[in-house]
């Protein structure tokens, strides 16, 4: 089994700040996240450069500067290629 695909997201629903576990095969892969709304626009993009092999943890923030509650998709990347997305419902806090 892949350990990357155990990538975990969450709270779910969240309000400001969605938290992403997941295992890191190498040191140098390049890590990043994408948050999309549901037209397919990204509305946070980061990158999170080189990350210690194992278990990491990321923070993904400011998302209550999105405005709109609803539907939003959590991408995580690993050297530009999407390992996974997950659904995610914004709420007020």
């Amino acid at each position: 089994e892949d350990k990357l695909n155990r990538a975990n997201m969450y709270p779910n629903p969240f309000s400001d700040i969605i938290n992403i576990d997941f295992y890191n095969k190498s040191a140098g892969d390049r890590i990043s996240t994408e948050v999309y709304d549901l037209y397919g626009r990204v509305i946070r993009r980061r990158e999170y450069g080189n990350m210690s092999v194992g278990r990491n943890t990321l923070k993904v923030d400011g998302l209550a500067a999105a405005g709109q509650t609803g539907i939003y998709f959590v991408m995580l990347k690993v050297n530009g290629i999407p390992l996974k997305t997950v659904k995610m419902l914004r709420s007020k806090k």
